[in-house]
């Protein structure tokens, strides 16, 4: 059997994804370290959820308002701290969702957490940039 006809058989036998197909788009850092897409996404997502919990909970229960989506006008006006224990409660349990359910969120993988800080990152700072406009008291 010639090289050729060789090489022919081994790319039929593994069948690849089209190049174009979700399939394809892995963000890949070693041969065993790897994300697909949308846990990705998932991750950012849930670490997100898990920053904008923080200061909910901690005015909601210290007793203070702060702005949440509820309020009137919404983000700008000041909810109760009723509705800011409850809006924290539902980010954590959206974050558990995204983290802990979707996909198979791996602690020690460094990939893992990087991207789960990145979204926590950028909520935390959206969130400082928001409140130390002077919306709260």
């Amino acid at each position: 059997m010639t090289r050729r006809r060789l090489a022919d058989q081994q790319n039929q036998s593994t069948p690849r994804p089209h190049e174009g197909s979700l399939a394809v788009w892995r963000w890949t850092v070693s041969e065993t370290t790897s994300v697909a897409w949308h846990l990705a996404v998932a991750y950012f997502l849930g670490g997100a959820l898990v920053a904008n919990t923080i200061p909910h909970l901690i005015a909601g229960v210290s007793g203070r308002p702060l702005p949440s989506p509820f309020a009137s006008p919404p983000f700008k006006g000041l909810s109760s701290p009723i509705v800011n224990v409850a809006w924290g409660l539902f980010n954590l349990a959206i974050a558990y969702l995204l983290l802990l359910r979707v996909g198979e969120f791996d602690v020690r993988s460094w990939l893992h957490v990087a991207v789960c800080f990145a979204g926590f990152g950028a909520m935390a700072f959206q969130c400082a940039r928001s409140l130390g406009r002077g919306a709260v008291p």
